[in-house]
């Protein structure tokens, strides 16, 4: 599987969102960009995961959130914000956040005598 941050995720889902895409189809490519070149098999198995996934979201949104939903609905009934609630939390399960890059001050710690060092190698 390829990891794919929650930023790349997002901005490929907004862009089909953008262009008039379905859920259905937002979320084949949050399974296509996590599958490694050339593995039909494997976007199978993470289409499946992330549609799965995504039921579970879906069916919370229906019972709790602020829209009223047809006990038939699909994924593609959803409203914009709903859609974007449920896409939102599969992106959240299946992306890696990503780190915030650690600045000389996270390296830096404090001695007993009250000098600054490196918190990696102590001098």
């Amino acid at each position: 599987m390829t990891t794919r941050t929650h930023t790349e995720l997002l901005a490929a889902v907004e862009g089909i969102c953008n262009a008039g895409g379905t859920t259905s189809q937002m979320l084949a490519t949050i399974a296509r960009m996590l599958t490694d070149p050339a593995t039909p098999e494997q976007y199978e198995d993470i289409l499946y995961a992330v549609t799965r996934t995504a039921a579970h979201h879906f069916a919370y949104e229906k019972d709790t959130g602020p829209t009223h939903y047809a006990d038939d609905a699909t994924y593609d009934d959803l409203t914009p914000e709903g859609q974007m609630v449920v896409i939102r939390r599969v992106i959240s399960d299946f992306g890696v956040r990503l780190q915030p890059a650690t600045t000389p001050t996270a390296l830096a710690r404090k001695t007993t005598d009250g000098k600054t060092v490196c918190a990696n190698t102590g001098h």
